[in-house]
């Protein structure tokens, strides 16, 4: 997609095909989207945005790149998607810590956050949990540490979901549920 087309589109759906090669960064960046539907899929490498102004102005509400092949760390202008409210990513090979994922000060209006079935690695942020969401699921993912204290006082969450830290079986090392609760 070039810089200065497509400017009403508001609504993308690549799902349940066959599409390879990467996902280019521009798709986030389209000045009217607010649906960007590109699960079931086989993209690969790493996510990419345009830039954090841009990714600010943008209207995307629901993202969802599940069941790809998708890797490495996400941007940390993905915290910039002020407007964003379904945020699912299940599925992938992505990696790093969850701190990249959601700002609840910047997307107050997040709802779900699905990021089961990759490799992110230590512990769940507290500020996951100070806004509205009601969905958060990361299981089958190598987490660590304490469950965040937050956690109790988060009066809109319905389903949470991290069962068996161990069980991705691309995390070396762990053996088993690492979260403690003191």
């Amino acid at each position: 997609i070039l810089s200065g087309q497509l400017l009403k589109l508001q609504f993308l759906l690549f799902n349940e095909n066959f599409l390879t090669g990467t996902l280019p960064s521009s798709y986030f960046c389209l000045p009217a989207l607010v649906q960007l539907y590109v699960y079931s899929n086989l993209f690969t490498g790493p996510l990419t945005t345009c830039s954090a102004e841009e990714v600010s102005d943008s209207l995307l509400a629901t993202l969802d790149l599940s069941e790809n092949h998708f890797s490495g760390a996400v941007p940390a202008s993905f915290t910039f998607f002020k407007h964003l409210r379904y945020l699912i990513m299940s599925d992938n090979k992505l990696e790093g810590p969850l701190d990249n994922i959601f700002n609840s000060t910047q997307q107050a209006h997040m709802s779900v956050i699905d990021v089961s079935g990759n490799l992110f690695t230590n512990a769940i942020p507290s500020t996951f949990f100070l806004g509205k969401l009601d969905v958060f699921s990361a299981t089958t993912n190598c987490l660590r540490g304490a469950l965040p204290e937050s956690l109790c006082s988060a009066d809109t969450l319905v389903t949470f979901g991290v069962d068996g830290a161990g069980s991705a079986s691309e995390c070396a090392g762990n053996s088993g549920v690492q979260f403690s609760t003191h």
